[in-house]
């Protein structure tokens, strides 16, 4: 009973540090990808779009992330476009997070009768419930996707410990696991790692002589390997899909990629272990390529001190092993060939529990045998202190697009993405030449040219500044260089935004616009078809807006969302049936996506429907 109190009471203690170290990150903005992501949810104040709609809208993973849009829909429901609510509701789930965390560490110590089981527990959960590299997953709004993976994951650990880990189980049990780890695919698709870490903690029990019934845990290490075999083999079926295809809009390919993960696992470790606020941010577009192993001796050392580590813990220490191979574990998938960024640090959300369990477990190791203990708490509750303090100052950046964008330009002015917000930034406050500036720096770099050209023009628009449009022309447009896919089509939907204000008569940026041959520019980049659809939909040129909502219809994964896009197109050039052709192959994909979007299809049916008989009878 006394435990009990003690439990409840440290997990009250640490929900209220929680909402008052993230207190001042709580507001309304969003960063990155959250406005791409959850403007769809505007479309529930249509009353013929319904919150199944919504759940199967996004396209960003394999299986359109549903139960986090589903989340996003109940806050969009209760608070509107009110970021700030949702930012509230990631942080609640933060905490049942730790609370997981708690327990999970808890049964894994209990399978070996240490001693301070508890205080492990404690640490382990304080430190990663605290961490400053967290922050990120918890205000980036659209990292609910993130947190809500690695409840459903978590939940699948604690449920092998509870019934099926030490002897305790039943072969049947394990349905439930698959089914745990299909919801957590449906939130994000690293989810799937999960069984990777129950297959390691099944083995680890195995060597350590902790499992009753060798043969049953064999069948359940078969059960665990054998979607992840399938995974594997489909990868190697679509091989060129994820190596090449996907690597069309990156400066790097899948073998650089994963050589340069051993840099950025080393950096996350780091960061983790020891949070420095300079060293910790959101934008790392400007992260450095490694493109061979050994053209860089430190990469070769860091891979030789992963094996040695590995090692080490599998000889001597193997439930220690376990931590660093949930962290590992945790990892493979976002650190392998995928054409993911190089470096997100909300990736660490999950794996760090691993982490964070090793420094837990070898500090209250180290106490066992430590002559002067009180002196010894006194520096973890130090390092506790020094978590509570960055977090608290990272929390404090986050409280506005402003004091973001001026920390995330002092940390890393290389990055485009930087310099962009703090040029923004400058602006907004009127000081055009510091944000000119800024922005300079940015056209030196040939990959950028292009993104910075229509940036000046979107800038001119706005009559922030006067600009030579033949010399922007020459200047930014004529180069054969590969551009940056990201800063060239934000530039595009931003200028975009701007001509859809008027404020662009006289210009004369029809002219550059149209001698510029997109096709060639950025080859097969997700989402550039749309920008330019939006662009020429600015411009008043119908017929080049319907020509690139039709690109952007056949070759994007989003079919229904640019296929209405395709319909209003061609509804504004009265070509009325082909539009009915459209939405009828509309309804058919509908039907394949659980008839998502089917209310609002037949409405666009209806009005073109409506359209045709007045035309009709005009004809009569």
């Amino acid at each position: 009973m006394a435990k009990k109190y003690i439990i409840f009471l440290f997990f009250t203690f640490t929900s209220l540090l929680i909402f008052f170290l993230y207190s001042s990150a709580i507001t309304n903005f969003f960063v990155l990808d959250d406005e791409t992501n959850l403007i769809v949810l505007k479309n529930l104040d249509n009353p013929v779009v319904s919150w199944w709609d919504i759940a199967f809208s996004n396209t960003s993973g394999f299986f359109s992330r549903p139960i986090a849009m589903i989340t996003f829909a109940f806050d969009y429901y209760l608070y509107g476009y009110n970021f700030a609510a949702y930012k509230i509701t990631n942080i609640v789930i933060h905490i049942i997070n730790s609370v997981l965390v708690f327990f999970i560490i808890r049964h894994y110590l209990q399978c070996f009768e240490l001693n301070n089981i508890y205080l492990i527990s404690m640490f382990t959960t304080l430190l990663w419930v605290l961490s400053p590299m967290h922050l990120s997953s918890v205000v980036y709004v659209i990292q609910r996707m993130n947190l809500l993976a690695a409840f459903f994951m978590l939940v699948a650990v604690l449920y092998y410990f509870l019934f099926l880990s030490c002897g305790r189980y039943k072969f049947y049990k394990i349905i439930f696991i698959y089914v745990i780890c299909l919801i957590s695919l449906l939130a994000k698709e690293n989810g799937v790692t999960v069984l990777l870490i129950i297959a390691l903690t099944e083995i680890i029990f195995m060597l350590s002589g902790k499992s009753d019934d060798k043969k049953l845990s064999m069948k359940l290490l078969i059960a665990l390997f054998t979607p992840i075999l399938i995974g594997v083999c489909y990868l190697f079926l679509k091989w060129d899909y994820f190596t090449i295809e996907g690597y069309r809009n990156r400066d790097f390919n899948y073998l650089e990629r994963l050589i340069t993960q051993v840099n950025v696992v080393c950096d996350y470790m780091f960061n983790l272990v020891f949070p420095l606020e300079r060293n910790m941010g959101i934008f790392f577009d400007n992260y450095k390529v490694y493109k061979c192993l050994f053209c860089d001796g430190w990469t070769v050392l860091k891979l030789i001190t992963f094996i040695v580590i590995s090692f080490f813990l599998f000889r001597f220490e193997k439930v220690a092993l376990w931590g660093w191979g949930w962290y590992l574990m945790g990892l493979s998938l976002e650190s392998s060939i995928f054409s993911l960024e190089m470096y997100f640090e909300h990736r660490n959300y999950f794996p760090s529990v691993g982490i964070y369990f090793l420094i837990a477990y070898f500090l209250f190791k180290f106490l066992n045998v430590a002559k002067y203990k009180r002196s010894i708490y006194s520096l973890y509750c130090l390092y506790l202190l020094l978590f509570c303090l960055v977090l608290y100052t990272r929390a404090n950046v986050w409280r506005s697009m402003d004091s973001l964008a001026v920390k995330e330009y002092e940390r890393n002015p290389g990055s485009s993405r930087a310099s962009v917000e703090m040029s923004n930034y400058y602006m907004r406050y009127g000081d055009i030449k510091k944000g000119l500036h800024v922005l300079n720096k940015i056209s030196k770099r040939e990959e950028l040219k292009f993104g910075y050209g229509f940036h000046m023009l979107a800038l001119a628009c706005n009559n922030v500044i006067e600009v030579d449009i033949n010399k922007i022309e020459k200047k930014y447009f004529s180069t054969d260089e590969k551009q940056e896919a990201m800063y060239y089509m934000s530039a595009i939907k931003n200028l975009a935004k701007v001509y859809n204000k008027k404020r662009c008569k006289n210009l004369g940026l029809d002219e550059v616009v149209y001698k510029l041959n997109f096709d060639n520019v950025v080859k097969g980049v997700p989402g550039f078809s749309g920008a330019l659809s939006e662009l020429f939909f600015s411009l008043g040129d119908m017929f080049k807006y319907e020509y690139y909502a039709k690109v952007a219809y056949i070759n994007e994964r989003d079919k229904i969302g640019y296929g209405l896009r395709y319909v209003k197109a061609l509804y504004e050039n009265d070509k009325f049936d082909i539009a009915l052709l459209v939405l009828n192959d509309l309804e058919r994909k509908s039907k394949r996506r659980l008839m998502i979007f089917m209310p609002l299809i037949n409405q666009y049916r209806g009005v073109i429907s409506e359209r045709v008989k007045d035309e009709e009878n005009k004809e009569i």
